[in-house]
C-alpha cells in the first residue's frame, strides 16, 4: 500500500456580483476574499498483477472562520485494471474527457478503454456527483435542466475517440447522452 498526500492553499479576491448563473458557476454577491486550505490523502495498492485500488480522502478548511471544521470526506474510490486488451476503471473516479471542456467531474461509473500507439477509444456509463461545479456547467449547454439541484442521479452514457496523426496533431470525437427521463426531462445528446 502506498500513501501520498497533497495540500493546496488558495486565496481569491472577489469584487462585484458573481451570482450563480444558469450554468451553476459563481459564488454569490461577495466583495471580499476567500481563503482555503484543501488537504488530500491518496491510498493506493496492488490487488494483483493486473488490478489496483485507489482511494482519496479530502478535507477543506475555510480559513476565514475559526470554526472547527473536521469533516473528512471519502471522495473517490475505484479499481483499475485490464481484461485482455481492454482497460477497466470502476467506482467513483474523476474522468476528464475532451481536455475537460465538457466533462471534468467526480462520478460513479464504469469506463472501458482500448488504446494503441495512435488510437484510443473510451466507452463509459457514469452518474456524476451532483455538487461538482464542472458537471453543473452542462446546464449552460442545455444538457442539464436549469432546475437540477444535484440530487438527481442522471445517467451519462458516451464515448470518446482520439487519433494521433503525429506527436503534434490529433483529432478527437466525443458523444454524450444525458438521460433525464427519470425526472421528466428530455434526453440531451452532445457531440
Amino acid at each position: 500500500v502506498k500513501i501520498t498526500g497533497e495540500a493546496r492553499f488558495s486565496h481569491y479576491k472577489y469584487s462585484g456580483d458573481l451570482s450563480r448563473d444558469a450554468s451553476g458557476f459563481g459564488i454569490g454577491d461577495r466583495n471580499n476574499d476567500a481563503t482555503q486550505l484543501r488537504t488530500r490523502l491518496w491510498i493506493s495498492g496492488q490487488v494483483n498483477d493486473r488490478w489496483k485500488y485507489v482511494g482519496m480522502l479530502e478535507n477543506t478548511k475555510d480559513l476565514h472562520t475559526n470554526d472547527r471544521e473536521t469533516q473528512v470526506d471519502f471522495r473517490r474510490a475505484w479499481v483499475e485494471g485490464s481484461i485482455g486488451v481492454v482497460n477497466v476503471t470502476a467506482g467513483r473516479f474523476n474522468p476528464i474527457y475532451m481536455y475537460g471542456t465538457l466533462f471534468d467531474a467526480d462520478a460513479d461509473g464504469l469506463q472501458l478503454n482500448y488504446s494503441n500507439s495512435n488510437f484510443s477509444v473510451d466507452i463509459f456509463g457514469l452518474r456524476p456527483e451532483g455538487s461538482n461545479r464542472y458537471f453543473r456547467g452542462l446546464q449552460g449547454f442545455g444538457a442539464m435542466p436549469a432546475n437540477w439541484d444535484g440530487e438527481q442521479n442522471y445517467t451519462v452514457l458516451g464515448t470518446n475517440m482520439n487519433y494521433a496523426f503525429n506527436d503534434k496533431f490529433n483529432a478527437k470525437f466525443a458523444y454524450y447522452n444525458v438521460d433525464g427521463s427519470k425526472y421528466g426531462e428530455m434526453d440531451a445528446d452532445i457531440f
